[in-house]
């Protein structure tokens, strides 16, 4: 009952099965997941079909993708897969079985490295795929399938045409096509026969390629010159399996081809006619061995046996016997030319090779091999060689050759005059493949052979380009008597002109140290004529002379090198000596070996100016370049020179030319009377012609940049000179004047031209020096001054010959120089100076200077001509002294609008100034003055005198204000000064004398006075100076008939009316008379003055009171007492004595008589510190209504004071005393009242007040009482 049941269950599954298989597309999700789940891999099917055949599912699946990762080293790509399970056998077997399994378009990525390296469990994927493929199919078969195998980071594709596959218990069986893409164009066929499990498996494989295309891998294995062309081989391989792997193989080769060859070269036919190859593995390589392989090239065939090992990306060959060479050259057109094949067949190699080792690589393959009894011909001038042997190393594309000989023949005879029997011989030979722009050549070269022989011992090298035919070779010839140099020099190409010039040249014994034979070039084309090659023969001469003119000194001690190039000749000599010039670097030219040819020599030498200046009278330019050298260009200290000349052999036109180095040398232009220091630079000479650029040297001690182009023209010589320079001014002011350092600073950049001509006797010249002295700062006056970042043209032409020069000059268009320049006294004995719109005209005896500018300033422009005419200095190391370039100026006219003398202005000025004996005398004509000054040469004993007319300043402008002076009186010069008419800031002094003379410690104040209409000032003192001791000391009068008037011609407007006034004084101050300080002033002071009033009365009338503060006082009083003074304060004289210490001014006797009382005054005022410190006792006058006027002058020039007081009493009580008590400063005086005194007088009853008994004090008691109250 229950088996009916499982059936009935079975067959309802299996009815369910057959009706679901054409729905299963929807659900392959299950199998993918599954997959996923059980061998942790991805698994993509992009459709599926399914329906039941008779045994079973049939099952198609669409682009199965299975992609590797971390669980699987493989990727599986397969485009459509069908296969028919059978049911039946599947339930028995319990796994999967297919009748029918095919693949198409299969793709599969193997990670060998890391499959090799897994466990047995690692990827479970892979462990499936096997049992697959190998358990589970009975049969399947795959087209159009593609295998990648990447191991150690390189990928290797098979490519399966088809494959048919049969497993049987353990047998598995397959036979298909296959192609392996890196090794063949086409595929080959092949047959598996295996037993075993998945994991082991034995069997042989069996593999016949037919007409196999190998040129995929016969071109990445070999680099050569021809590119294969065809390729079709024919062998069978049998390889052996041992569990899973290749345990050995063996090949068979068969007639196979190779056609080498491109577009433009001939094909190159190269094949294998037999052999076998055995391979077995042994640890990580695989040995093998090659038996009787046959190679056969263009009808020629090399037979040979192999051995050797196989590993990954090397291949290791080794000979088993010798063979002779020559077969070998069947594979030279591999790696060369048609034109490199012939020539090494040119030269006929033969030998025997001892041993051959191979080692072939990816990037190039290595060979090791020994020749003996090798052998070539002479190839024309390639020498040829015999019994020579070989050891050969050759590295990817580069080898080197061992090379040994005994007892050899060295044909050399087209080279030389015979062949060289060698004994010995030994070298390196190298072989490289060069790429150039025309391809790849190969080359033989050799560094240095060493061949001995019993008649010439030397060391040749050589290059040979075996594509291009360029050979090079040098060889080195053994020491031999100079009698014997014929036996070395060439002689099929030098010629019998040489043969004679050198016969003649060479004087003496002299010892030929060594040769040298050189080629460059291709043989079949020498002479080389179009520069295709050199040849060179070298011979080393020692100890020799070398006359090569009758018109020069010989050279002697010649160490000399003889070079023969193609068909000239060159000789080098390292040193020697020409006349007393030592030549070093000599070099004597023949260009061409032939009779019209010459010799040209260029050498150089070092010698002092005086040694090249005799070598050159002893030649053939004695008379031109020699007696510039001797007369006009004199070079002092040792230089180098460069020489060149060209003698003909056929005729006397010799050439000279040459270029001296100057190293720093002294050079003195004799004409021009110009030295030059420390000269850097070449000259050059060609002949008579003399050159030199851009030289450098130092002119007046700064640097300086020369150009000079001398020729002969008929009997004169013409030099051409050029000077520029950026010069600091400061050095040049040192050299010439150094008192303008102060007023000049900066650099400037200037240039000069000067053209000379120089006949046998003198010479004439013409220079124009130009600058725009842009970096130069002038201080001096205009139109001299200028600021260091603006242009001022400055242009200097001058022209004369060896007697005198005229110069001309000018600066901007306001300054113009002309003057004469004798040169022997070397001071302008006539010259001109123009400044502004000058237009004076004439140049006479000395110097003149005329200026018509808008502003003159007297000051700077004296200390600017000062600083002119001082230029005076030594004459060098003798100490003698030179005149300064310019003389005293015997005249100056100027015409200036502003004429500023010691700051002030004069106006409309016009000044004629004459020299005569070094004496100045000034004529000026001016608005504000007009006089006559005297400046003697003998300015410490005469000084300066002044003669004026009248002299009229409305103001004064002190250039010195707030600048502290140290006078010296033993540099000031004795003054004389006189002013008829002298009015000073509107102030009328009147005639002014001033006359200062010079004592024995000090100077004398012989006079000082000024007289006007109204008053006399008259003084007399001294100015001591000596030592510590330094003062002045000062006293004199003061008298006027009109004081009032006097002040007020002085600016002063005192209200003094009708009063005389004297005083006398007698003061002394520190230091100078300039120097007037209060602080030290002492002295006396006496003064007085007559009756008189004082008309006003007010602070800014009356300031002439300040010292006393009277005028203050005076209006207090004013107020206090206004019916007395409301008419003026009249005094009858005032009087009184200061006596000046430590900066104050005491007074105890000064009184004021006035006609209304009496004023006495006591105390001090603080001339420092400006401050008021009196008692003040007024006393009325109580009977007679009588004035009070104190007059007072207190200014020190003057030592005046005036007061005035006046006092109406209307009182019958009336002021006996008032008493002031005044403090304060100068500007603010404080008045106090400290007591006054009163007293009753009886009055006529005419003047007394009309006043209401009822109401005694009037209005006018009432406003003097708020006046006093008000006031104090």
């Amino acid at each position: 009952m229950l088996l009916a049941v499982f059936l009935v269950l079975f067959a309802v599954m299996l009815s369910v099965m057959r009706y679901a298989l054409p729905h299963i597309d929807h659900k392959k999700y299950l199998l993918e997941d599954y997959v996923s789940e059980k061998y942790g891999v991805e698994l993509k099917i992009g459709s599926v079909q399914a329906d039941w055949e008779k045994s079973g599912p049939s099952i198609v699946l669409n682009d199965v993708v299975l992609a590797n990762g971390d669980s699987s080293p493989v990727a599986l790509g397969i485009k459509q897969v069908h296969m028919e399970i059978d049911f039946w056998e599947s339930l028995r077997l319990r796994m999967l079985s297919s009748n029918a399994f095919t693949l198409d378009a299969l793709t599969l990525e193997i990670d060998a490295d890391r499959l090799d390296g897994a466990g047995e469990s690692d990827f479970p994927v892979v462990d499936a795929l096997k049992s697959l493929f190998l358990e589970q199919l009975q049969r399947f078969s795959l087209t159009d399938g593609e295998v990648a195998i990447t191991r150690n980071n390189e990928r290797e594709v098979l490519q399966l045409e088809s494959l048919s596959w049969i497993n049987k218990d353990r047998r598995h069986q397959g036979t298909g096509a296959v192609r392996v893409q890196e090794l063949a164009n086409n595929s080959a066929s092949f047959i598996l026969d295996l037993t075993g499990t998945p994991d082991s498996l034995d069997g042989v494989m069996y593999a016949r390629a037919e007409d196999l295309d190998i040129s995929p891998w016969v071109s990445g294995l070999l680099a050569t010159r021809r590119p294969l062309r065809e390729s079709r081989a024919n062998f069978e391989v049998w390889a052996e399996v041992k569990e899973s792997h290749f345990s050995a193989f063996y090949t068979e080769f068969h007639e196979s081809k190779l056609a080498w060859g491109g577009d433009d070269a001939l094909v190159f036919n190269s094949g294998i006619r037999g052999g076998s190859i055995q391979a077995q593995p042994v640890k990580d390589k695989w040995h093998f061995r090659v038996d009787q392989l046959i190679f056969d090239a263009n009808d020629q065939s090399l037979v040979t046996d192999l051995v050797g090992t196989v590993s990954d990306n090397e291949l290791l060959v080794n000979t088993v016997k010798p063979a002779p060479v020559n077969p070998f050259l069947v594979l030279l057109p591999l790696f060369t030319d048609d034109t490199a094949d012939d020539n090494i067949r040119d030269i006929n190699p033969g030998g025997q090779l001892a041993t051959l080792q191979v080692k072939l690589q990816p990037k190039g393959f290595d060979l090791a091999a020994k020749l003996i009894d090798v052998s070539w011909d002479q190839d024309g001038y390639v020498p040829g060689l015999s019994h020579l042997d070989m050891d050969i190393f050759w590295h990817k594309k580069q080898g080197v050759v061992l090379l040994s000989a005994d007892d050899s023949t060295l044909d050399i005879d087209n080279l030389l005059p015979e062949s060289v029997k060698v004994s010995k011989l030994r070298g390196k030979v190298f072989v490289y493949r060069q790429s150039l722009d025309d391809g790849n050549h190969w080359v033989v070269q050799s560094h240095k052979l060493d061949v001995q022989s019993d008649k010439l011992s030397f060391q040749p090298a050589f290059r040979f380009d075996t594509t291009s035919r360029e050979l090079s070779v040098s060889a080195d010839i053994a020491s031999r008597p100079v009698k014997d140099i014929q036996h070395l020099l060439p002689g099929p190409v030098i010629g019998k002109n040489t043969t004679a010039f050198l016969n003649r040249a060479f004087v003496g014994p002299g010892q030929i140290e060594g040769a040298t034979i050189l080629w460059q070039g291709k043989p079949a084309e020498f002479p080389f004529s179009g520069n295709e090659g050199v040849f060179q023969a070298k011979v080393q001469v020692n100890g020799s002379t070398f006359r090569f003119s009758d018109d020069w000194l010989p050279l002697e001690g010649l160490d000399l090198t003889l070079l023969f190039e193609n068909d000239s000749l060159t000789m080098h000599s390292p040193g020697g000596t020409l006349g007393g010039v030592a030549v070093s670097d000599m070099t004597a030219v023949i260009p061409a070996l032939r009779g019209d040819s010459k010799v040209i020599i260029d050498a150089t030498g070092k010698a002092t100016g005086a040694d090249v200046t005799s070598l050159m009278l002893q030649s053939s330019l004695s008379g031109s370049l020699g007696r510039l050298l001797e007369k006009d260009v004199q070079i002092k200290g040792d230089l180098s020179a460069g020489l060149h000349l060209e003698i003909p052999f056929d005729s006397n036109q010799v050439i000279a030319r040459g270029e001296v180095t100057l190293p720093g040398n002294d050079v003195h232009v004799s004409s021009v009377k110009m030295d030059f220091a420390g000269a850097t630079g070449k000259v050059s000479f060609e002949n008579e012609k003399v050159q030199f650029t851009d030289l450098e040297a130092s002119l007046l001690g700064q640097p300086v940049r020369l150009s000079f182009d001398g020729k002969q023209e008929d009997e004169d010589y013409l030099v051409d000179l050029s000077l520029d320079g950026t010069w600091n001014i400061n050095p040049l002011l040192a050299e010439f004047n150094p008192d303008f350092d102060t007023y000049l600073s900066g650099d400037a950049h200037w240039q000069a031209v000067v053209a000379l001509r120089i006949p046998p006797e003198g010479f004439s010249y013409r220079a124009n020096i130009t600058t725009p002295l842009t970096g130069l700062s002038s201080k001096l006056p205009a139109p001299f001054a200028k600021t260091a970042d603006s242009d001022l043209l400055f242009n200097v032409i001058s022209e004369g010959n060896e007697q005198a020069s005229t110069v001309k000059a000018s600066l901007g268009d306001d300054v113009r120089f002309e003057g004469v320049l004798p040169h022997q006294e070397m001071q302008f004995s006539r010259a001109h100076l123009a400044l502004g719109d000058s237009d004076f005209v004439g140049m006479g005896i000395g110097f003149s200077i005329s200026a018509a500018m808008d502003v003159v300033n007297v000051t700077d422009w004296y200390k600017t001509i000062e600083l002119l005419v001082s230029g005076m200095g030594s004459g060098g190391e003798s100490g003698t002294q030179k005149n300064a370039l310019f003389s005293v100026p015997e005249r100056i006219f100027v015409n200036a609008g502003n004429l500023v003398i010691a700051g002030q202005n004069l106006h409309n000025a016009k000044i004629t100034t004459k020299q005569q004996n070094n004496n100045w005398m000034l004529d000026i004509n001016a608005t504000e003055a007009r006089a006559t000054v005297n400046l003697y040469d003998d300015w410490l004993s005469r000084g300066v005198a002044v003669e004026a007319d009248y002299i009229r300043f409305e103001s004064w402008e002190s250039e010195d204000e707030g600048v502290a002076h140290n006078w010296d009186a033993n540099t000031l010069p004795p003054v004389y000064f006189h002013c008829k008419q002298c009015i000073f800031l509107d102030k009328d002094l009147g005639e002014v004398t001033l006359d200062v003379a010079k004592a024995t410690s000090g100077l004398d104040i012989r006079q000082l006075s000024a007289v006007s209409k109204h008053g006399k000032f008259s003084a007399k003192g001294k100015w001591v100076f000596d030592g510590d001791d330094n003062n002045t000391l000062l006293g004199g009068s003061l008298e006027s008939d009109d004081v009032g008037l006097m002040l007020k011609n002085w600016g002063v407007d005192s209200g003094i009316k009708d009063s005389g006034a004297r005083m006398n004084f007698d003061l002394s101050w520190a230091k100078s008379p300039m120097d007037f300080s209060a602080e030290s002033l002492t002295g006396d002071v006496e003064w007085s003055l007559s009756d008189g009033y004082l008309s006003e009365v007010s602070d800014k009338g009356s300031r002439i009171f300040t010292l006393f503060s009277l005028n203050s006082l005076v209006r207090k009083l004013s107020l206090d007492f206004r019916d007395v003074f409301a008419k003026g304060f009249f005094y009858d004289d005032m009087s009184g004595t200061l006596s000046i210490a430590d900066g104050k001014a005491y007074t105890g006797d000064t009184v004021i008589d006035g006609g209304a009382g009496e004023i006495n005054i006591k105390g001090y005022t603080d001339l420092v510190e400006n401050q008021l410190n009196y008692n003040v006792v007024f006393s009325p006058n109580v009977t007679g209504n009588l004035p009070i006027l104190v007059y007072f002058l207190a200014t020190p020039p003057t030592a005046l004071a005036a007061l005035a007081l006046d006092q109406v009493l209307t009182s019958a009580k009336v002021i006996s005393n008032v008493n002031y008590h005044v403090t304060g400063s100068l500007s603010e005086p404080v008045f106090e009242e400290v007591g006054r005194d009163s007293k009753e007088v009886a009055l006529p009853a005419k003047t007394r007040p009309a006043t209401s008994p009822d109401d005694p004090i009037t209005d006018q008691d009432m406003e003097r009482i708020k006046l006093e109250v008000n006031n104090g």
